[in-house]
């Protein structure tokens, strides 16, 4: 009787349950977050993030079979959910920056901004003795025209750099949670009792978390130059 009163209210048996009620109720919690995206992804690479999903499900089932392991990785498996919902996020973004990069060629740009310039600079040619105030006055229209378009491909440049740069860091973070993946699930599958979980998973988050930050303030730069256009000049 003592036991029962005593054990419920000791600080140690408090954390070993809330440890265990945590792990099942987040636990599973993200395949309703997931499933969606997955299906979202291009057929092309859909399959390799189902065989990390599948190694998920491997680390979980092989955690289950013992109550302690299942216990001591309450915080890791938490946080190999979300290593698995960025990774299926990363997949999807990766694949859209690159039908960016595709579908808006540098080179063309720059070949672009080239030609506008040129006719900025040539904007007012044979137009030194001419008084013609209206055919002045649609020359300098024409100049701020260009010079407008000039500052709407400059920032497409820039933003093509820097989705570049982002494609990189996507796929070095893609790779790196892979890994981790496996070997914990060769850690786990090497576990005997009394062993000791040396697990640190929180590099890892910490570098997610600031891909995340990255991802979102591309994808907000993005938005805002869908809304530019470039105005055709006709004359």
């Amino acid at each position: 009787l003592i036991y029962m009163i005593v054990l419920p209210n000791m600080s140690g048996y408090k954390k070993y349950t809330n440890l265990k009620k945590g792990w099942h109720d987040e636990t599973g919690s993200l395949e309703k977050n997931y499933q969606q995206k997955l299906l979202d992804l291009p057929y092309e690479i859909r399959g390799r993030a189902e065989k990390l999903e599948n190694k998920y499900k491997d680390v979980l089932k092989m955690a289950g079979k013992s109550p302690d392991l299942k216990t001591m990785m309450a915080k890791e498996l938490q946080q190999l959910e979300f290593l698995l919902e960025n990774y299926i996020n990363f997949l999807l973004t990766l694949s859209h920056y690159k039908e960016y990069i595709l579908n808006n060629n540098l080179e063309i740009i720059n070949d672009e901004m080239n030609n506008i310039r040129h006719r900025i600079k040539t904007c007012f040619d044979n137009l030194k003795d001419n008084n013609d105030l209206d055919l002045i006055h649609k020359r300098m229209q024409k100049k701020t025209l260009l010079h407008n378009n000039l500052s709407i491909l400059q920032k497409r440049s820039e933003k093509i750099k820097q989705i570049r740069g982002a494609i990189d860091t996507l796929q070095v973070e893609i790779d790196v949670i892979e890994d981790t993946f496996y070997l914990i699930s060769d850690h786990i599958a090497t576990f005997t009792p009394g062993d000791s979980l040396n697990l640190d998973l929180n590099s890892i988050v910490n570098s997610v978390e600031n891909t995340e930050k990255i991802v979102k303030e591309t994808r907000s730069e993005m938005d805002k130059l869908k809304n530019l256009s470039i105005q055709k000049i006709l004359e």
